[in-house]
């Protein structure tokens, strides 16, 4: 039957979820709804639910760097910060060689992103 879409009622506990099935696309996560009695009909609503939580951004390479210098209690080569920070040698080299490092101002040290940088 073209325009149907299967949708499925769960309970879980005393939590009702409402789920919605696609075909062509992943479905949505099940929506927490509560059965409402508002005469002379039952009817399902939404429960408002909090949205999700944005990740943490993560540091910039410049940052990353800053990080790892500033935790060493001695001296570090230039492959070990490599290793640590798990960026390139030439990204490394261009920001520990190029007055890019963690000696600037706070202005100067605006997050950029990392160009080919395995995080």
């Amino acid at each position: 039957m073209p325009g149907v879409i299967p949708t499925y009622l769960r309970r879980n506990g005393q939590q009702l979820q409402l789920s919605v099935e696609h075909r062509a696309a992943r479905g949505a996560e099940r929506l927490p709804v509560v059965l409402k009695d508002n005469p002379p009909a039952l009817a399902l609503e939404l429960i408002d639910q909090p949205p999700p939580a944005a990740p943490p951004a993560q540091p910039s390479c410049l940052q990353r760097i800053g990080q790892i210098l500033a935790g060493a209690t001695t001296p570090l080569s230039q492959r070990q910060v490599r290793d640590a920070a798990r960026m390139r040698t030439s990204d490394v080299s261009k920001l520990l060689g190029s007055g890019s490092g963690p000696r600037q101002t706070p202005e100067a040290r605006r997050a950029r992103p990392c160009a080919g940088v395995d995080a």
